[in-house]
């Protein structure tokens, strides 16, 4: 016998049981917690053995199920429909409820499919379903989906809403940190550790890379949480030395790009092959000036979202900052140490005698601290302090 999909209209009556079952929704907030209740609630009321809750994702443009009751959660999680495809995605584009008769599916014996909208924008779709043993749905349980569904969509969509906003102070928290210790960052390794740090925290990635360069030195950091393919590090280097012949109007060998493979916490072993990747990358630019690129690459078949996108962009613009900063930093101490070895110049003058010593002790003391493993302001203080150790020579009379 063939399955028979009827298209039904909507007829919504006031329904005295829609207030006892509206109480569940209330003012709940937690998205998973309010559909695993609209599903519970619809199972119940409509005497159904399984279904599923299914919600648009705009910017994918698909339908995923986010709640579901008698269907393998393995299966579940790996379910996309298109506005247009299969009777959850028909019902999606067209807006309207359809009633499945019975016909030669297996355990199932009658089916709803309701569309979830709020002022004409669609929400989402619940299927629920009943099995060979239970009796057909009938017009009146449509009627009770149909009123539901109304008071659903707006729970549902204000949860997201809520859960939006959230998610914008939890980035805007997360960025105004990043930024505060971008600043505070004076040299590049610091900066590509906070970088590092930064997008495990926000990004969904397999593998990332960062581009630094630095005047004629170019060093490829790339952080992985499984091990690459050697033909995927040698497209990668390959992509980059294309990337800086552009920039550089000269070509460029991938051999003359230093090459960093760094390992991230939650290693795992599977290896990445070079296919079935997604990316997204934006630049290290400012005042026209390329201080490198910032790529994320992705597995499988979720990919990035504009969200994504706009996250790294946030996370590219706060390295360049830092990086200029660097930039700024070296040639302002580059001045410094001018003027201070101008005075030990002046030094060696009023003693000739004594010429070069100043270099040497400051040399050797920079030497030592390094091996000791002091901090980094300290060594710089001792490196000063080597070369204008002599400095009162400069007031004794002659």
């Amino acid at each position: 016998m063939k399955e028979k999909i009827i298209p039904v209209k909507k007829d919504i009556p006031s329904l005295s049981s829609l207030r006892e079952i509206s109480r569940i929704l209330g003012s709940a907030l937690n998205l998973d917690k309010l559909l695993q209740s609209i599903l519970s609630a619809m199972l119940s009321r409509t005497r159904a053995d399984s279904g599923s809750l299914m919600l648009y994702d705009e910017t994918r443009r698909e339908l995923r199920i986010h709640a579901s009751r008698g269907i393998p959660p393995q299966i579940a999680s790996r379910v996309r429909v298109r506005p247009g495809e299969s009777i959850s995605g028909i019902v999606a584009e067209s807006g309207e409820a359809m009633l499945i008769g019975r016909g030669t599916r297996k355990k199932i014996r009658s089916s709803l499919s309701i569309p979830l909208k709020l002022s004409g924008q669609l929400i989402g779709v619940l299927n629920l379903n009943r099995s060979k043993q239970s009796r057909d749905f009938i017009r009146e349980d449509l009627e009770v989906i149909e009123e539901f569904a109304a008071e659903s969509a707006v729970a549902i969509h204000n949860a997201q809403l809520y859960i939006e906003a959230e998610e914008k102070i939890q980035h805007l928290f997360r960025f105004n940190v990043i930024s505060s210790a971008l600043n505070s960052a004076f040299n590049r390794e610091k900066i590509v550790e906070i970088m590092k740090e930064s997008i495990l925290e926000m990004l969904n990635f397999s593998f990332f890379s960062l581009l630094i360069i630095e005047d004629s030195n170019f060093e490829l950091f790339i952080f992985h949480r499984y091990p690459l393919a050697a033909e995927l590090v040698k497209r990668i280097r390959k992509d980059t030395a294309l990337l800086l012949t552009s920039i550089k109007k000269e070509k460029i060998m991938s051999k003359r790009i230093g090459l960093n493979l760094i390992k991230v916490n939650n290693y795992q072993r599977k290896k990445i092959e070079p296919r079935s990747l997604s990316v997204i990358s934006a630049p290290l630019i400012s005042k026209e000036k390329v201080f490198g690129m910032v790529s994320v690459y992705l597995t499988g078949c979720s990919g990035f979202d504009h969200r994504d996108q706009q996250t790294l962009n946030m996370l590219a613009n706060q390295a360049v900052i830092a990086l200029e900063n660097v930039r700024l930093y070296r040639s302002l101490r580059g001045t410094y140490i001018s003027t201070i070895k101008a005075l030990a110049q002046a030094i060696e003058e009023k003693d000739p005698y004594t010429r070069g010593h100043s270099e040497k002790v400051s040399s050797y003391a920079t030497t030592l601290a390094q091996a000791l493993e002091l901090p980094g302001n300290l060594v710089e203080s001792i490196q000063i302090a080597g070369i204008l150790h002599d400095i009162g020579k400069i007031g004794i009379p002659e």
